[in-house]
């Protein structure tokens, strides 16, 4: 289906369907050792009356599906729409294509440096979208932006998408032995808006800007693990900064039982994971020995979202964007 640019204006930060369900999103490309997980029995819906100040969210319960139809008109099908609510992510293939995604292949690696001062990846880059028109208009403009706005429903009465405001966006390159950053979901440096803020859990938005195929290299994503189920793994991780990519150092058993639920989607450029933010997910490393890992590695870009009215941490100033 075409990108849609949500009707209402995305703003920027500078610091930052009813049942029966479908059935659900099938695997793409398991990850050795996935076990398919029992079918959620915890799917919360709200009442279509929810009140205009919305009441702050109980943990394990931040994604809440309205009881009534959702937008129609966007990206994401009805199934995907279910899908999401139910696992906690979706993959959207051909999110972004042509000419736009072809730009922003070229202009990623002008701007990459490697800020996290790590060995986990071997480039990453913050806040392009201040550093490149093409990364301005992915984020928001785009297929991206209209996705996330299509997952975040209005609390009352209106089934279009909200307004959006554009947390943190990042860049991140994969290469040869690098882990990536294990099991986690973001902390206040990478989503700087409250865990409970009332107006939505949010939207991670992660587009691959290369190839991803049998010798890894991209996202795991841990299906529904954005329930209470998985409370005591976000315990596990709720440290510090220096924690958040250490699940598997901090809790072997935790990373375990994410590991039993994970999918690794092989994804072509300009084909998107979008999660919620409490989805826990990974960086994938390469097959040992593959082709992939001797080669230059694989890009990504993500944006993190967040609607128009929800506070914004460290807010120093906003854009709007058409």
């Amino acid at each position: 289906m075409a990108s849609t640019v949500p009707r209402g204006p995305v703003w920027a930060a500078a610091h930052a369907a009813k049942s029966p369900l479908p059935s659900r999103q099938p695997l793409s490309a398991p990850c050795p050792g996935f076990r398919r997980s029992r079918p959620t029995p915890h799917l919360v819906r709200a009442s279509s009356r929810t009140a205009e100040a919305p009441a702050r969210p109980v943990p394990g319960y931040e994604l809440v599906r309205p009881d009534r139809p959702l937008a129609a008109s966007g990206p994401i099908s009805a199934d995907q729409i279910e899908s999401f609510y139910q696992d906690g992510y979706v993959v959207v293939r051909g999110l972004v294509s042509g000419e736009l995604l072809d730009r922003a292949r070229e202009a990623a690696a002008a701007l990459e440096s490697n800020p996290l001062g790590s060995s986990r990846y071997a480039g990453s880059g913050w806040y392009l979208w201040e550093k490149a028109p093409v990364f301005r208009e992915l984020a928001v403009s785009s297929g991206m932006a209209a996705a996330a706005a299509q997952l975040t429903p209005s609390p009352v009465g209106d089934t279009g998408g909200r307004e959006m405001c554009v947390l943190r966006d990042g860049y991140f390159r994969l290469a040869g032995a690098n882990p990536g950053c294990n099991f986690h979901v973001d902390d206040g440096g990478f989503w700087p808006s409250p865990r409970d803020e009332p107006h939505g859990p949010g939207v991670n938005v992660w587009l691959a800007l290369d190839p991803v195929g049998e010798d890894r290299g991209g996202l795991a994503v841990a299906r529904g693990s954005h329930t209470h189920l998985y409370l005591d793994c976000r315990e596990a991780i709720a440290g510090g900064y220096t924690d958040t990519c250490r699940m598997d150092e901090l809790a072997p058993e935790k990373a375990a039982r994410l590991e039993a639920v994970k999918d690794c989607p092989q994804m072509a450029p300009g084909d998107a994971i979008v999660l919620t933010r409490f989805c826990f997910h990974r960086g994938d490393p390469f097959v040992v020995g593959s082709e992939g890992a001797a080669g230059p590695g694989i890009s990504r870009y993500s944006v993190r979202y967040m609607p128009g009215e929800a506070v914004v941490e460290g807010l120093q100033r906003k854009i709007r964007c058409s």
